[in-house]
């Protein structure tokens, strides 16, 4: 049999730990391990023509943070690929590291949170990769790309009833300058139980150094068909505006219901498609990343919150989505 499913492998180890100096702070740390692999035997998952392969993937990742002011934050991936038996010669591994760090004023009628980040990704084993028609050889072996954000946000008290928060975040990424996003909501507590809020944001994401590196070409797909996913050094950084307006009730017993409409247009979102070339050394199909001029995405969501006796809540939500 040539159509059975090929071999799949995951686990999952991670650990805890926390404690506190004093009464005000507290200080966690994280770490975790995540393996997967997957695997197609000739004459079983696929024909006894085809070529055999194997992909592994595996993640380690830490975290050291302070009571939710400062994080440091590292994740470290590896990818390994046979074919044949035969392991590939390159070995990539990515190493995301990011500190982030977020200050607290209580001011009269004010609450202002100021903060950063400092962000590097570092993409090594590059340089031997599998030969593709048409995209970059021999690129050096190690890729690191490095960016910064700063934020301000101010939740101001008019009165009882009406708060609004306003914000601007400012991105700077080595690669595509930097980028200014504005955010501004309103909340309006019509009733003791009835709560208005609108509000829109405008965001600004680049593209990972996976995405925009052209030298970068990782597995892609499942056990019964694999591709060769590249990176496309001209992709644009996605930029969108979305806007929200909905309404909640709290009943006095516990009861909570809420109702969001939202809209997100986006601009050069990234996306990832097949090119019809070949890799000729696994014969695998080569996809490439790209952007999509427009997008929009519209939708609503509702949630409830029902309490039943004394110690039991039933919780649930909806969403539909349409882009």
């Amino acid at each position: 049999s040539t159509n059975g499913a090929g071999e799949k492998y995951e686990s999952t180890i991670g650990a805890k730990l926390s404690f506190s100096p004093s009464k005000a702070q507290d200080i966690i740390f994280d770490i975790s391990q995540n393996e997967l692999s997957y695997e197609t035997t000739k004459g079983n998952s696929i024909a006894p023509t085809a070529n055999s392969s194997r992909v592994e993937h595996e993640r380690l990742s830490w975290s050291a943070a302070h009571n939710g002011r400062w994080m440091l934050y590292q994740e470290i991936a590896k990818k390994d690929d046979w074919t044949n038996g035969v392991q590939s010669k390159n070995s990539q591994e990515v190493t995301n590291t990011t500190l982030d760090a977020k200050l607290t004023l209580p001011l009269p009628n004010h609450i202002v949170k100021v903060g950063g980040q400092l962000m590097r990704a570092d993409l090594d084993g590059i340089k031997n990769e599998a030969s593709v028609p048409s995209y970059p050889k021999n690129n050096p072996d190690n890729i690191k790309v490095d960016s910064y954000a700063l934020f301000i946000e101010d939740e101001f008290s008019l009165n009882d009833k009406i708060i609004f928060t306003g914000g601007i975040r400012l991105d700077d990424d080595e690669r595509y300058g930097s980028y200014w996003s504005p955010r501004l909501y309103g909340i309006y507590k019509a009733t003791d139980t009835i709560t208005f809020r609108a509000g829109a944001a405008k965001g600004f994401k680049a593209p990972t150094i996976r995405q925009s590196s052209s030298s970068y070409c990782m597995t892609s797909g499942s056990t019964v068909a694999l591709g060769i996913l590249c990176g496309n050094p001209d992709l644009k950084a996605e930029e969108s505006l979305t806007t929200e307006l909905g309404v909640r009730y709290d009943a006095p017993s516990g009861l909570s219901l809420a109702l969001v409409l939202f809209n997100t247009d986006f601009e050069n979102k990234v996306m990832s498609y097949g090119t019809s070339d070949i890799e000729p050394v696994t014969g695998r199909e080569v996809y490439i990343y790209d952007n999509i001029a427009d997008v929009t995405i519209r939708g609503a969501e509702v949630s409830a919150r029902v309490p039943f006796q004394k110690k039991w809540v039933l919780t649930t939500n909806y969403a539909y989505t349409d882009s």
